[in-house]
């Protein structure tokens, strides 16, 4: 996401007034699709984009993993089987409220605990309300903790 233009309000705060966004669809969060960010506090409101943008990542990584998977699936981009259109990622995402999907086939049960804390994390990164995603030193802590306690 570029910010074009920062601007003095009455009160001489600095705050964006457009927003450009660049890179790949898939990854940017609701309130950029749909244009609703507040970028009156564009700092907090980029970084919980970020924390959404970060939980497809992982989403990514979680799906490519052999540790949870017998055979992990083939890699996918978010959201690539069910949308064509930019209209159809709105509809889906923003709409819709739909997400990724989980799908595991666990090795073994051991795995279970850290799948759980990392799946639940995603989950809580990509809450369609920016105030209620984790942030991202939360995120970071729990799938640090899920790190330690697999190993």
């Amino acid at each position: 996401m570029v910010i074009d233009d920062v601007t003095d309000d009455v009160t001489g705060n600095m705050y964006a007034q457009h927003l450009t966004a660049e890179g790949t669809p898939y990854y940017v969060a609701p309130e950029v699709l749909d244009l609703s960010i507040n970028l009156r506090h564009h700092g907090e409101a980029l970084t919980q984009a970020d924390v959404y943008s970060t939980s497809l990542v992982l989403w990514e990584i979680v799906t490519q993993c052999d540790g949870f998977y017998v055979k992990p699936p083939p890699h996918s981009l978010p959201y690539r089987h069910d949308v064509t259109t930019i209209h159809d990622l709105i509809n889906h995402v923003v709409v819709r409220k739909k997400r990724p999907d989980f799908r595991f086939d666990l090795k073994s049960s051991g795995s279970r605990g850290t799948r759980d804390v990392i799946t639940n994390t995603i989950i809580e990164c990509w809450d369609s309300d920016e105030e209620c995603r984790l942030s991202a030193s939360c995120a970071r802590d729990r799938i640090d903790f899920a790190w330690k306690d697999a190993w």
